[in-house]
């Protein structure tokens, strides 16, 4: 029969054996392992995990977005004067196992120590010195992180770990001097914001005097323009005033010439009739003789003869024996045809 404690000393052993090789991997991280300094294939997600205690080492890998800072960065300029710098790189590896696997197979799982740490320093030294101190300090300090920026993206490219790791953001903080320096640069910037408010107040005047400028052409375009409305709108009125003045003339002209066809045609008719009467009579003097008669009957003012009054009556009368009788009247009425030519017929008043 076997010893019990000795059993129970061998399933003691068994259990701290199994609670060593037990582990965790925190959120936001991958496990990677080694073993013999080798890097395992596996790869593990968050949580509990098991490995061979004594053989097999495991290390966290942070798959989220992580800020490696670089505090005393050294910016030496072109005239030998130099400040520091702090440098935020905010970075992260991408969550996936063969990417984790790729970078830290190549650079370790301190792999932004090569690609970020060791590469910052030497890329601001390029930059800086080939600006003297005061447009580090004042001008070209803006475009150092996008410089950065460029660089870093660059060499992961180059490395080919672009689809593994991805740069969002440099942040550079304001350049460290020594005091005297410091004032120096603070009074310069001063001066440089006094001359670029200057400026922009000119260029804001400038704008202004623009604006007054194009508003006046605007609004003197507008007066020609309405003046010009106005003008073809007073044309337009006249052209229509002269369309209805020719529309109204040739109205008065139709019946101005309808009015002179009715007249001439009155007076035709009424010289056929005369031309009918005159043919009636069977002549003028015989037509005027007759009017004579009529006018002699109707007038109310008669002025008798009774000596010669047959030479001064009219023909029809004399002739029709109303006055004297027989042949004596017939003769009388000869008399008078034969002296109508000499003597005046009879007065009426």
């Amino acid at each position: 029969m076997a010893d019990p404690t000795a059993f129970l000393l061998a399933l003691a052993a068994a259990l701290v054996t199994a609670l060593a090789g037990l582990h965790t991997v925190k959120q936001g991280h991958m496990g990677v392992y080694y073993r013999g300094g080798r890097l395992l294939p596996e790869i593990t997600d968050p949580g509990f995990h098991w490995k061979v205690p004594g053989l097999t080492q495991h290390e966290n890998v942070q798959v989220t977005w992580q800020t490696d800072r670089l505090p005393e960065i050294v910016c030496g300029s072109s005239k030998g004067g130099s400040a520091t710098l702090e440098i935020e790189v905010v970075n992260q590896l991408r969550n996936s196992a063969q990417c984790v696997s790729r970078v830290i197979s190549q650079f370790g799982t301190e792999y932004d120590r090569p690609l970020i740490f060791d590469y910052i320093p030497s890329e601001v030294a390029q930059f800086c010195k080939n600006y003297p101190l005061e447009d580090i300090y004042i001008r070209r300090f803006d475009e150092l992180d996008e410089v950065l920026m460029s660089k870093l993206k660059g060499v992961i490219t180059e490395f080919g770990m672009s689809d593994c790791l991805s740069i969002q953001k440099v942040r550079i903080g304001r350049p460290k001097l020594s005091a005297a320096m410091r004032t120096r640069f603070e009074a310069i910037e001063h001066e440089e914001k006094e001359k670029d408010l200057a400026e922009q107040k000119k260029m804001t005047e400038k704008v202004k005097l623009e604006a007054q400028l194009q508003r006046a052409k605007m609004l003197s375009m507008q007066e020609q323009e309405e003046s010009r409305i106005q003008m073809e709108t007073k044309v337009l009125a006249a052209k229509k005033q002269a369309e209805i003045q020719e529309i109204q003339n040739a109205m008065r002209l139709k019946q101005a010439q309808a009015t002179a066809d009715s007249h001439l045609l009155q007076k035709q008719r009424e010289a056929d009739g005369l031309r009918a009467t005159i043919e009636a009579f069977n002549g003028t003097a015989a037509m005027l003789e007759w009017h004579r008669n009529q006018a002699y009957w109707q007038s109310p003012n008669k002025v008798y003869y009774f000596a010669d009054s047959a030479a001064h009556m009219p023909k029809t009368f004399v002739g029709s024996g109303a006055l004297h009788g027989g042949n004596g009247a017939q003769e009388a009425g000869q008399e008078a045809g034969q002296e109508a030519g000499q003597q005046p017929g009879a007065a009426s008043a």
